[in-house]
């Protein structure tokens, strides 16, 4: 929808409301994560705007663009950010502003102003001993949130991301573990993938073990967000209990290093070697390694095997 102001360029009169305004009609019905994902990283440019005197997408011009890459640029040398976050914002306002404005011409290269993301990681994940991550469960459900401590062990043992965890239906992944030997992770997934590409998690004992405890704790949807509480109240909430107690633990306190903790605990099981990302160099032969890429892609519901690289280290 468009408005009658000029402020914007008619897609409202705040910047926030107007970003996601266009957001909304450049992606159309759906991709809600890739939306608010986006309409998140915009917000940190109409903060830097707002520090200028600007408060109108209008009056943006390539000057204001270079500058906010150069303040990026700044950060990502002073370790207040990851180069990959900086070239992500980067590429959110060439986004907008191109869609915004019917054409590119302040679109600059992220690549070329900050740098090139490396999604290869270098240092074991914290959370590869499941022991660790069990007794932080237990502390978690001492101190009265046991949903969050659940949340964790299937980040854990099952690999799934924060999202899918929380919106897996537990009583269906509990009886298809049981009956099958496996859990179909629909809910939750990035871009939908869920709906339309099958991801069929293998279900050993552990993991069986992990949704017979998380079952008594599911809402009346039959998942981990709480009855009365909104996706967003739940995601804030358990990120901000968990980040408390994985730091008292000398734990990670990101929700994705338990994924890449499964990750590498896959690779070594298909290849009997460590992870490159836990032994500092890849010790399996590269036909095997390649095998266990592709496994490990499909658990986690990626389509390309090189994405494996982020959480299991390069070849």
């Amino acid at each position: 929808m468009r408005y009658s102001s000029t402020r914007n360029f008619g897609f409202g009169r705040r910047p926030g409301f107007a970003a996601r305004n266009a957001l909304r009609q450049l992606y159309g019905v759906g991709r809600y994560q890739t939306r608010a994902t986006l309409a998140c990283r915009i917000d940190a440019f109409i903060e830097f705007l707002a520090t200028k005197g600007i408060r109108d997408f209008v009056a943006v011009d390539q000057n204001h663009v270079l500058a906010y890459a150069a303040y990026l640029k700044e950060r990502v040398a002073a370790g207040q950010l990851q180069t990959a976050t900086a070239v992500n914002r980067l590429s959110a306002v060439n986004r907008v502003l191109s869609f915004m404005r019917a054409r590119r011409d302040l679109v600059v290269s992220p690549r070329a102003l900050i740098g090139r993301r490396r999604y290869v990681r270098t240092v074991p994940p914290v959370g590869l001993d499941a022991a660790r991550i069990d007794a932080l469960a237990a502390e978690l459900e001492n101190d009265g949130h046991p949903q969050v401590g659940c949340a964790a062990r299937l980040c854990r043992v099952i690999g799934l991301r924060f999202r899918e965890a929380s919106l897996l239906t537990l009583p269906r992944a509990f009886r298809t573990a049981v009956e099958r030997g496996w859990c179909d992770i629909r809910e939750g997934t990035k871009g939908g993938r869920g709906r339309r590409i099958r991801r069929r998690v293998e279900a050993g004992p552990e993991v069986v073990a992990v949704l017979a405890a998380c079952l008594p704790l599911a809402s009346a949807s039959g998942r981990l967000v709480p009855d009365g509480m909104t996706f967003a109240q739940w995601n804030q909430y358990a990120h901000r209990v968990y980040r408390r107690a994985a730091a008292r633990a000398g734990l990670s306190t990101c929700f994705r290093d338990l994924r890449a903790a499964y990750a590498c605990a896959v690779y070594a099981s298909i290849t009997g070697s460590a992870a490159p990302a836990v032994a500092g160099v890849r010790t399996a032969p590269p036909a095997v390694d390649e095998a266990a890429r592709m496994a490990v892609a499909q658990r986690l519901g990626h389509g390309r095997p090189q994405v494996t690289s982020a959480y299991c280290g390069g070849k």
